[in-house]
């Protein structure tokens, strides 16, 4: 979901060696990046809105056209001319039906790695970036956080909660995902990115909104653990 922690966490796993291109790594909602692709996200925006909706209102079933497949397989294929390469946009989790099967022949295989965040701190994120009301940003939350639910189900991958009230759990899962990817984190250079300025939320968050209580039980469950390690019972 936007304003997850996506940005911090793809910023960190750049530190770590993961190539994602020549990446946005400064705008004004981010101090240190959001790291995706404008290319990318240009082109996630025209197959949504060709699909009937936006990032904001997720379209009910995505529909690609022969363009806009051949726009995803070059950039994959230039990603690829690199490794270990990622890609990071929060419409990913809208068009990933789309995005693996162009990934999967290029690549030869692919990893996942997801983020969640409080609601009401992503909630807090929205207004005041976006000027959303509470309810728009509540529903936008379960409805990418669906998403993600739904894949880790299917695929199993790690999951981190964006929470930099204490940095130190989150870097040291940061470090355990970057192994299992086989990259090698330089924990010096990770401090030196996630800081707090990375982590704008309300000082109190309160109770999860009933709404998003069983998808975010969930994610939490299956989190990885402050000590690099996941839940009992995840399918990581």
């Amino acid at each position: 979901m936007h304003r997850s922690g996506t940005s911090c966490l793809a910023g960190s796993l750049d530190r770590c060696g993961l190539h994602l291109g020549e990446v946005i790594r400064q705008s004004k909602f981010n101090a240190k990046g959001n790291h995706e692709l404008r290319e990318a996200m240009d082109l996630h925006n025209q197959i949504l809105k060709a699909s009937g909706g936006a990032w904001d209102e997720p379209p009910a079933r995505i529909s690609l056209d022969r363009r806009q497949r051949q726009g995803l397989d070059a950039l994959a294929r230039a990603l690829c001319q690199r490794r270990p390469c990622g890609l990071k946009d929060p419409r990913l989790l809208l068009l990933l039906e789309e995005w693996l099967p162009v990934v999967e022949p290029i690549a030869g295989g692919y990893t996942m790695v997801g983020t969640y965040r409080h609601p009401v701190a992503t909630a807090d994120s929205l207004a005041r970036r976006n000027q959303f009301p509470l309810e728009k940003s509540l529903r936008l939350w379960c409805q990418y956080n669906e998403r993600l639910v739904v894949w880790h189900r299917r695929c199993g991958f790690p999951l981190l909660e964006f929470d930099l009230a204490l940095a130190e759990p989150y870097l040291r899962a940061v470090v355990q995902v970057a192994g299992q990817l086989g990259l090698e984190p330089d924990l010096d250079r990770l401090t030196e990115f996630v800081t707090a300025e990375l982590d704008h939320r309300p000082t109190e968050l309160g109770e999860v909104p009933p709404v998003c209580r069983p998808i975010f039980d969930y994610l939490h469950q299956h989190r990885l653990r402050p000590d690099g390690r996941p839940n009992q019972g995840t399918n990581t």
